[in-house]
């Protein structure tokens, strides 16, 4: 075959579709259309496939992957959410599955912090559906307990054991339970919803004295402090130093601890607790003190978010919350629908605001309003923000588009997403429960899976590749689907490898879809994978029409690829022969054909159970028709 008297117009590095512009004129080095593809340097390609992974017992609607080793102790588990409220946790060491909890919601929204995890549980309508648990990773089963443990009602008992330091006099007593997720709460007894201590006088001289508590302890119960007052001022309280025992968990006990301290001593060596009496807590029937429905880590502090109200605690005392000192708000009581931090600044959002307030070491109370950064841009649903990226930033999913973040939004306000804007426009936002987004910070692509045309649950992935920049002129898209329904997606790193890898959540019961490199089928279904090109004919050509008589692919794959040549603004089409596509191809295909236009496109598709194509460059050889 010859090709002299034919002028080639070569696109040498295909980029995602620009779908915006309906075809016309799209730049020759973008594409007009990309679905279950991949883009790196000067190719594009057939995504990886999914395998099947951990059988599920119900639609999966959250996944989280914790990894820490910082107490010495190797933690990796995926925790997720079943649509039958099951909390369960898989152990990737081990390879066990248990269930922490159960509770009614859509979906979790967890923070990591030490060697715990805090696990709200949040509705379709992006509120909390209960208290937030907390699980240990240093506790045998790894139970979930609820924060913010309240008092016990238990009154103690007092007795005289012989010769010691207390000094003789009315002392007031309690005790103080300490949970085994490490809060150490308001002050007890308590009875008819208030603190009821024990008066005990000392005979004179110094005494020894016996605190007894006997009866059923908490469930999450870990020690006993005992408390006590100074003769001199019957309202200050004490930690008695050296006088907590531990106690067993929901199990009848009797706790002694031994009092033998001076009133001096007390003064000058003894904790205070009367900030105890402020925290926020349970009541002693379980109730309260809020439901989060996100909680967040912001250094060494944790965030307990409420539409109204974000609750900050204490620096690695991630259950201190006083209503007085811990509460963050948006000017006008606006709504929270989600947050994230970057460095020591929490970013709230809102509907279309973004507002920002910054640790500054003291008591949240005392860091100042937020500050608006953006009045038009927010988040359209709890989980339509991506922090846990490689850097300082951010993804943001609104009802507007895909916002790169990094303390501020792109100063032309465009989303990343502008360019492809009619598919980000078939999300259906009446859903937004269902949206999540994913980084993969190695690959440098972010994943928002999302419900299109009206679904309630999502039904593809909009993949962005960010590798060649982050901002709307830069990224590469592909709009994914799965022959099969999901419902969650989590990026998970794989234990052999230590590459990050995309794990999807069935809708019903069945298996994780873990993404595998080289993996040329979706569980056994084909990977419908489509690329068209931009028009192929540079501007400025001077042709009214040509005529071509060639198209060269430099293509790999395998099975054969269908091809469709489409006339400009698609009013006209042809499709090519069939090509069968090698692994290792000895010569470029070069298939003839006979067609008129201004300008035109070429569609490339594989859909087979071990199909795929790796594309790096068309070349459009022509002759001239007619000139301008």
């Amino acid at each position: 075959m010859s090709t002299r008297g034919f002028t080639p117009y070569s696109n040498t590095s295909p980029r995602g579709p620009w779908t915006r512009l309906d075809h016309r004129p799209v730049p020759r080095n973008r594409g007009s259309l990309a679905k279950n593809v991949r883009f790196e340097p000067n190719r594009v390609k057939t995504r990886d496939g999914f395998a099947a992974g951990a059988a599920t017992a119900a639609k999966v609607t959250s996944i989280y992957h914790w990894v820490t080793n910082d107490t010495g102790l190797e933690v990796d588990r995926v925790i997720y959410m079943e649509s039958t409220g099951d909390v369960k946790m898989r152990d990737m060491v081990g390879g066990s599955t248990a269930t922490l909890f159960t509770q009614a919601g859509r979906s979790i929204a967890p923070a990591e912090a030490a060697s715990r995890l805090y696990i709200p549980v949040v509705t379709t309508a992006g509120i909390g559906a209960s208290k937030a648990r907390i699980v240990n990773a240093l506790i045998g089963g790894s139970p979930s307990d609820f924060a913010f443990a309240g008092p016990m009602t238990i009154t103690p008992t007092l007795s005289d054991t012989g010769a010691g330091n207390v000094t003789a006099g009315d002392h007031k007593f309690g005790y103080v339970l300490e949970t085994r997720t490490g809060f150490t709460g308001k002050p007890s007894p308590y009875s008819a919803g208030i603190f009821a201590p024990v008066t005990y006088t000392v005979s004179s001289g110094g005494r020894k004295l016996q605190l007894q508590v006997s009866g059923t302890t908490p469930s999450d119960a870990a020690f006993l402090h005992p408390i006590m007052t100074r003769v001199d001022n019957p309202n200050r309280w004490y930690f008695v130093p050296d006088a907590a025992v531990a106690i067993p968990a929901g199990a009848v006990w009797t706790a002694n601890m031994v009092i033998d301290i001076s009133d001096e001593d007390l003064a000058d060596s003894a904790e205070e607790v009367d900030e105890n009496f402020d925290y926020l807590t349970q009541d002693t029937g379980g109730s309260g003190p809020f439901d989060p429905f996100k909680c967040v880590e912001l250094g060494q502090r944790m965030v307990y978010l409420l539409p109204q109200k974000a609750y900050i605690s204490d620096p690695q005392d991630y259950q201190v919350l006083t209503e007085a000192e811990h509460v963050v708000q948006l000017p006008g009581q606006r709504r929270i629908i989600t947050a994230f931090p970057i460095r020591n600044t929490l970013y709230m959002l809102g509907p279309s605001w973004t507002y920002a307030v910054s640790d500054n070491g003291e008591r949240p109370r005392l860091w100042g309003q937020p500050e608006i950064i953006s009045g038009t841009i927010g988040a359209g649903g709890v989980n339509c923000v991506e922090w846990r990226t490689g850097g300082d930033y951010a993804w943001v999913a609104n009802y507007t588009g895909l916002y790169f973040f990094n303390g501020q939004y792109d100063r032309d306000a465009r989303p990343v997403s502008y360019m492809v804007d009619p598919e980000w426009r078939r999300i259906n936002w009446a859903a937004a429960y269902a949206i999540q987004i994913k980084d993969d910070y190695l690959n440098q692509r972010v994943t928002v899976i999302a419900p299109l045309d009206g679904a309630t649950e999502p039904t593809h992935m909009l993949v962005f590749d960010y590798s060649q920049g982050t901002n709307w002129t830069s990224v590469d898209f592909s709009l994914d689907n799965l022959p099969s329904s999901f419902s969650s997606i989590g990026m998970v790193v794989n234990r052999a490898t230590a590459q990050p890898q995309i794990w999807i959540g069935p809708s019903a019961a069945g298996n994780f879809l873990i993404q595998t490199t080289n993996q040329r089928s979706d569980n056994g279904s084909a990977i419908d994978s489509q690329y068209e090109s931009g028009l192929l004919i540079p501007e400025g050509s001077g042709w009214k029409h040509m005529k071509m008589g060639w198209l060269e692919l430099d293509i790999a794959g395998s099975g054969n690829l269908a091809m469709t040549v489409y006339g400009l603004d698609r009013t006209y089409s042809e499709s090519l022969t069939a090509i069968a596509l090698a692994a290792d191809p000895g010569e470029h295909p070069l298939m003839g054909l006979d067609f008129n236009s201004e300008n035109f496109s070429v569609l490339l598709r594989t859909n087979a159970v071990g199909a795929w194509f790796d594309l790096s460059r068309i070349t459009a050889m022509c002759t001239k028709w007619m000139t301008n």
